[in-house]
């Protein structure tokens, strides 16, 4: 058995669908049609695949609650697609974002990717001269450790994840510093603080850019 998958999702036709994909693939799932029932096997599950059109509880505040819980995969799989929503779904913490109508294999192999992270603990990203260790919670560069803060590193790990997509500063605030409301100026200050100490031009950086009214992403170039 490769894992176990909840499924919170009201359309049943759609959630069988999942469902058949998933277990040819070995994992064990459960199907939860309402919010109230699936938050009550988040301890249970693996990976979490998440509507957020739901009756009673929204999907964004099932995000949320799991995202206080633990650090399980979140794959939001949604027909909501604007990039107002993708972000969202990123800022409260969601680990991907899979627009309906999907192709099952698609979603299968997405899931599975999620899985083996979790499960096999990918431990490092390399980028440039730099190595990110996640188990070790420390960045290298050409071998010799750099000091981070443990905010600068959870801020550049979860960047590191996400390459290409920008996330506002709010958005990282709230899932980094885990408030919903606060000094929002912490989060250019700890940006700054890591371009300084990954060498970049902040009028030019070459990892963590500024798009103008999105926020900041790391760029997809950067890593090999």
């Amino acid at each position: 058995m490769a894992g176990t998958i909840l499924v919170i999702e009201d359309d049943m036709e759609i959630a069988q669908l999942m469902a058949i994909s998933l277990k040819t693939a070995g994992f064990e799932v459960k199907l939860c049609p309402r919010a109230e029932e699936g938050v009550e096997y988040l301890e249970w599950a693996d990976v979490l695949l998440l509507d957020i059109n739901l009756p009673g509880m929204s999907g964004w505040e099932v995000l949320r609650l799991a995202r206080q819980k633990g650090s399980l995969p979140i794959l939001v799989v949604s027909a909501l697609e604007s990039d107002e929503d993708k972000l969202e779904a990123y800022g409260l913490g969601a680990d991907d974002f899979v627009s309906k109508p999907f192709s099952p294999k698609v979603l299968t192999a997405k899931v599975l990717a999620h899985w083996r992270r979790v499960e096999h603990k990918e431990p490092q990203v390399h980028f440039g001269p730099f190595v990110l260790d996640y188990q070790a919670r420390c960045l290298l560069k050409n071998g010799t450790p750099l000091k981070l803060s443990r905010k600068e590193e959870e801020l550049l790990e979860f960047l590191v994840r996400h390459p290409g997509t920008p996330f506002k500063p709010e958005d990282l605030y709230r899932r980094i510093w885990k408030n919903e409301w606060g000094d929002l100026t912490t989060v250019p200050v700890h940006i700054q603080r890591l371009r300084r100490k990954l060498g970049d031009d902040s009028l030019h950086p070459q990892y963590i850019e500024t798009v103008f009214g999105l926020g900041y992403r790391f760029r997809l170039e950067s890593t090999s």
